[in-house]
């Protein structure tokens, strides 16, 4: 009687066919696409108001700068809203504007210098967010070594590429205010009226 070998016995064994068909691979690519078509609109969305908070965030954080490096130095310092990128050659040239997408920090002449000093500097092609829109009420406040604004501030965050803004449209408009006090802050204009962050 002859038995069979360990070696037969593997070779013997039949396994199933794997794989997917070519009709299975056509449906999970079409249902693969409707699937992103239905997330696109969401995600347009999302990276609208990303770019939107961004920049607001950033313009926030210069306004905070300026009014800490005047509390530290004791002197008055300036955040300004730019036309062109500012660069240590054209702080004290540039041209400011209410709408203008770039920002400074700069410390207005102090004797014996003759011009302003560049503290810091953002321009809109850093963050990318050519299409935020800036509307401000004034293009320049000056930070006293209290830590007081010389004015008052409030600048508007649009972004209509992605949208109007809320309530009626997708986007989550910002608004940044520098209160006479010298108080920076960044709110929602739309948020509801128990919301901590409505302006």
């Amino acid at each position: 009687m002859l038995t069979p070998t360990l070696s037969s016995a593997v070779f013997d064994v039949s396994y199933p066919q794997r794989g997917m068909s070519l009709v299975e691979l056509a449906i999970a690519i079409a249902i693969a696409g409707f699937a992103m078509v239905a997330v696109l609109p969401s995600i347009s969305v999302y990276f609208g108001n990303s770019k939107l908070r961004s920049a607001a965030q950033s313009y926030f954080s210069g306004a905070q700068a300026a009014r800490t490096e005047a509390i530290r130095r004791n002197t008055p310092v300036q955040f300004v809203l730019a036309a062109a990128p500012v660069t240590v050659a054209n702080v004290g040239t540039v041209t400011l504007g209410t709408t203008a997408q770039n920002w400074a920090v700069r410390l207005p002449a102090v004797a014996p210098a003759t011009g302003f000093t560049l503290l810091d500097a953002k321009s809109v092609g850093e963050g990318r967010a050519e299409s935020v829109e800036v509307d401000s009420t004034a293009a320049s406040v000056t930070f006293n070594g209290l830590g007081m604004a010389g004015n008052a501030m409030t600048v508007d965050f649009t972004n209509t590429q992605g949208g109007e803004c809320a309530p009626t449209g997708p986007m989550r408009c910002l608004r940044l205010v520098v209160s006479v006090g010298g108080q920076v802050r960044l709110c929602d204009p739309q948020a509801a009226a128990s919301d901590s962050r409505r302006c």
